[in-house]
């Protein structure tokens, strides 16, 4: 079988959706091509692009084809701690966008995280947005698997859903809080801007003038005083883009960065919501990550070495432009307290940004091979999916 040309239609995916098609594999993209292709009656690749600019059901198809829903419920445990323990310090009522939310397990876990810390379902609300209609039908079943569950202790699905039939259904007063919309994230129209911005691995789908876009995109979408969660991939563009990350250990949370302004101060402990839960009065099993404190960073300088610090500390130095100094403490971090992905993720950040070309540690200034690394040491991320939204 002859390759197809796909160039016109990685560009027409590019243009409309922010695809690389590199990111994804020109492998996909030509399967899914030659499938729609057929479908559509096309022989070329030209006049199939031709008939996508022309039909929203054929371009809806292509999306269809391409999208890969993976998720699971409280998909890496830190952010949705975070997120409570920031929360519940708004005097406002609480906005969060899930975006891409894929079958709904993220913006249920945030809802499920925000009810058990303490908040009355008045007192926020979510957007999800996804691309896929058939991801977004499935997330308004709120019917999930065990597969949903496999990142969560059973807390959570034993406090928020009941089963039916082998499946789990989830409680309508999360249900409640969750408002899906169907748009890619540069046509999502919000009404207001938002407190919290889960957007986890979708950047690293895109090259790197997309990534700017999209995270100028983002920030319109943020408060000032707002806070985005990105992948463990994607801290380097928000980096280039003069955000700040906050100093809690693999949570991969940013804030706008003032000019002279230093990084904020890590958050210890929950302070009293501003309207408390009904449900937080009733005997029900505390929600899960409810306790987690950021881990304390202990490092023993050796003879004839530079003293290491704490990886906020570190974190500091770089955000002051110090990454010669930044990288002789995070090597020296990760020579005393061994490998982990937090360490690893940080030291590839300062090497993306400081412009070096090759890593120690075998890491690549890439994103997409820090995100590789960051999987092999256990704190992978799996992908969510795959294109803007």
């Amino acid at each position: 079988m002859n390759a197809l040309h796909t160039a016109p239609l990685e560009n027409f995916l590019r243009e409309t959706i922010g695809l690389a098609a590199d990111s994804l594999g020109r492998g996909a993209v030509e399967r899914a091509a030659r499938k729609r292709m057929a479908d559509a009656g096309c022989d070329r690749v030209t006049d199939y692009v031709d008939k996508l600019r022309r039909d929203e059901r054929l371009r809806q198809q292509l999306i269809e084809e391409l999208v890969v829903p993976e998720t699971w419920f409280f998909r890496d445990q830190q952010p949705f701690a975070l997120l409570a323990r920031l929360a519940v310090k708004h005097a406002r009522p609480v906005r969060v966008l899930s975006m891409p939310c894929s079958t709904g397990e993220e913006p249920y876990s945030i809802a499920m995280a925000l009810l058990g810390a303490g908040l009355a379902p008045d007192a926020f609300c979510i957007d999800a947005v996804d691309i896929s209609g058939r991801a977004l039908a499935l997330a308004r079943q709120a019917s999930y698997g065990t597969n949903s569950f496999r990142g969560e202790d059973g807390s959570a699905r034993d406090t928020w859903f009941k089963s039916e039939n082998g499946r789990w259904q989830l409680d309508e007063r999360v249900r409640s809080r969750v408002t899906f919309h169907q748009a890619n994230l540069f046509e999502f129209t919000a009404t207001v801007r938002y407190d919290f911005i889960f957007c986890r691995n979708l950047l690293i789908y895109f090259d790197a003038p997309m990534q700017s876009a999209a995270a100028t995109r983002l920030l319109t979408l943020l408060q000032d005083d707002g806070v985005l969660f990105v992948g463990h991939a994607e801290a380097a563009v928000l980096l280039r883009e003069n955000m700040a990350a906050l100093p809690e250990p693999r949570t991969f949370a940013f804030v706008r960065k003032a000019a002279g302004a230093a990084v904020p101060s890590a958050i210890t402990r929950t302070p009293t919501p501003i309207r408390r839960n009904a449900l937080a009065t009733q005997s029900l099993t505390p929600p899960p990550f409810s306790d987690v404190k950021p881990r304390p960073a202990t490092v023993v300088a050796r003879e004839g070495k530079p003293a290491g610090s704490s990886l906020a500390g570190i974190q500091e130095l770089a955000d002051r432009g110090q990454f010669e100094e930044a990288l002789k403490r995070i090597q020296v971090h990760i020579e005393e307290q061994g490998p982990a992905a937090d360490s690893f993720c940080l030291l590839g950040v300062i090497h993306e940004v400081h412009g070096h070309g090759a890593l120690r540690f075998h890491l690549l200034s890439q994103p997409a091979d820090l995100f590789r690394c960051a999987d092999a040491v256990g704190g992978g991320d799996p992908v969510a999916h795959i294109v803007a939204g």
